[in-house]
């Protein structure tokens, strides 16, 4: 993050928005394999950005560590290739050394790739067959693995639709393309950053394409908090993130209007994950229908608050609080004007939760999930 931008609260506020704010908590929490996969993305690009910009010890095993989470990437999560091939592109690219670098770095892949392909031979018959050759659902056939060309109905649904759009369940993730602006149009920041910017701009870009491109079932991913196929692009926005906020910040209506996102975020997703993190496809707004309305009625999942005997809803009391007061303090770190600013910010970030109320609901089938739900819950 110190390289996207010197702001200690910016980010301060981007990693706090991407580790409770974002997709990242639910399916850490529910240890999918995206999370895992943009762990292993993300570290191959931490281990190539000082290849290209410093001069560092121990620069073959860098390379190799490069090309070993490159590779652990795509064998926890096959799309990650898209993210991988980026990282692989700027390393090539820009740093010196190119040879030596891309030789070590096939070397550090070599393992993971022989791995993903005896596991793909063992279960699957070749090392090049995986299990979508199985799928029972028709739908991943369709096209190359269900991608079948960009469509409005995929764009809308990973973007604003109210049940699943990533930039109306966390907005602040729109700070991604703020900081982006700020890179490219200021010389001294381009010079910085500029290339590892443009290689997190196409990282997320190419995502959003390529989820656009999914047939529309695949796209909305089933029962999900958020696009999930989108996780693996998620850490390098909230790289891009950083510079955004750092821009937002020195305006000050800006920067409530910036904090309120990162609110809106965490409401969301701090909410759905100590509940129930699976909504229904079909649910129009499942923060309403589901997520508030199991808080409503006393329920929440494991926690240790259960462990010292709270129960419902006070069982998750805890956390609440805690993220509450961390965000309360991270808002108001600067000295004039921090408490007001951090006030405003959760007014108007409650305000923008509150106005989702109005989205449109699901008529019978809200109730048929929730009978489902509390049916099966457990605790």
């Amino acid at each position: 993050t110190g390289r996207f931008t010197d702001d200690e609260d910016a980010r301060r506020t981007a990693l706090f928005a991407y580790a409770l704010g974002s997709p990242a908590l639910v399916y850490g929490v529910l240890f999918m394999s995206h999370q895992l996969a943009a762990v292993c993305a993300g570290a191959a690009f931490v281990a190539a950005v000082p290849l290209v910009r410093d001069n560092p010890d121990r620069q073959r095993s860098r390379a190799a560590a490069v090309g070993f989470f490159a590779a652990a990437a795509v064998m926890m999560d096959y799309q990650s290739a898209l993210a991988s091939l980026w990282v692989g592109l700027y390393l090539v690219a820009f740093a010196p050394s190119r040879f030596r670098n891309v030789a070590f770095a096939t070397a550090g892949a070599a393992p993971v790739v022989v791995l993903l392909g005896i596991y793909h031979q063992v279960c699957f018959g070749s090392p090049l067959r995986t299990g979508y050759h199985f799928s029972v659902d028709q739908v991943t056939r369709k096209g190359f693995m269900g991608t079948v060309g960009p469509s409005a109905e995929s764009f809308f649904s990973t973007t604003f639709m109210p049940s699943n759009g990533l930039f109306v369940l966390a907005p602040w993730f729109l700070m991604a393309f703020v900081g982006a602006f700020t890179i490219f149009t200021d010389q001294q920041r381009r010079a910085r950053v500029g290339k590892e910017a443009a290689v997190c701009l196409a990282i997320f870009a190419t995502y959003l394409l390529f989820l656009s491109s999914l047939d529309p079932y695949m796209a909305r991913g089933g029962w999900c908090v958020g696009p999930r196929y989108l996780v693996v692009s998620l850490p390098f926005a909230a790289w891009l993130a950083c510079a955004g906020f750092s821009a937002a910040f020195a305006r000050p209506w800006l920067r409530v209007v910036a904090l309120a996102s990162v609110v809106v975020g965490v409401v969301v997703y701090v909410s759905a994950v100590t509940t129930y993190p699976h909504w229904p496809e079909r649910l129009a707004n499942p923060l309403y229908e589901l997520t508030f309305r199991l808080l409503r009625s006393d329920r929440s999942v494991h926690s240790i608050g259960h462990r010292v005997g709270l129960h419902g809803v006070a069982a998750a009391a805890p956390l609440f609080a805690l993220v509450g007061a961390t965000l309360a303090w991270l808002f108001s770190r600067r000295s004039q004007g921090g408490a007001k600013t951090a006030v405003a910010a959760f007014i108007l970030g409650g305000a923008v939760v509150l106005s989702y109320s109005l989205f449109p609901s699901s008529g019978p089938y809200a109730e048929q999930a929730w009978n489902f739900v509390v049916g099966t819950w457990e605790p």
